[in-house]
C-alpha cells in the first residue's frame, strides 16, 4: 500500500511539474473558454514574482485558429487601439533535449488578435508571445498546452 501510494505522489508531482508557466500565476479562468497568462516584461521571463502589467487569454479551436485576448488586472477586456497592430509568436517544442521553435504572427482584429499558428510536431508544446506596448517589451508565456 505504502508502495502505491508513493507511486501516485511522484506521479502526480511529474504531471504538474511544468505547469507554472514564464512568470507569476493566474487564478482567472478566460471569457472565451482560453489559457490565461501574465503578460509581463521579457525582461521579467521566469520571475515568478514579476509584475503584471495585463493577462492575456488564449483560444485554439481543432484546425489551430488562434484567439489572443488583453485584459487589464481586474479583468476588462482591452480596447486594442493603442496595442500594436501585429504580435509576434512562437510554438515551442521540445525534441532531443533541444527547444525547436515556428514563428507566426497574431493580427489584430477588432479586440482581439487572430491567428493561424503552425500544428506542432508534438504535445505538449508551449507557446511565447513578444509585443511592444507604450515603450514596452512585453511576454506573455503559454505552457504545456496540448
Amino acid at each position: 500500500m505504502k508502495i502505491l501510494v508513493l507511486i501516485l505522489a511522484l506521479m502526480t508531482t511529474q504531471s504538474f511539474a511544468h505547469d507554472e508557466g514564464h512568470g507569476p500565476s493566474l487564478i482567472e479562468t478566460g471569457n472565451y473558454g482560453g489559457i490565461m497568462a501574465a503578460i509581463m516584461l521579457e525582461d521579467d521571463i521566469g520571475n515568478e514574482e514579476a509584475k503584471i502589467h495585463y493577462k492575456g487569454e488564449l483560444v485554439i479551436n481543432k484546425k489551430f485558429e488562434a484567439r489572443f485576448y488583453i485584459y487589464d488586472n481586474k479583468m476588462k477586456q482591452q480596447k486594442l487601439k493603442n496595442f500594436p497592430e501585429k504580435v509576434r509568436g512562437d510554438v515551442e517544442i521540445k525534441i532531443a533535449g533541444k527547444f525547436k521553435k515556428d514563428s507566426f504572427e497574431f493580427v489584430k482584429k477588432g479586440n482581439n488578435y487572430y491567428a493561424q499558428i503552425p500544428k506542432p510536431a508534438k504535445k505538449p508544446y508551449n507557446i511565447d508571445l513578444y509585443m511592444n506596448h507604450d515603450s514596452k517589451k512585453l511576454f506573455v508565456g503559454f505552457s504545456n498546452l496540448d
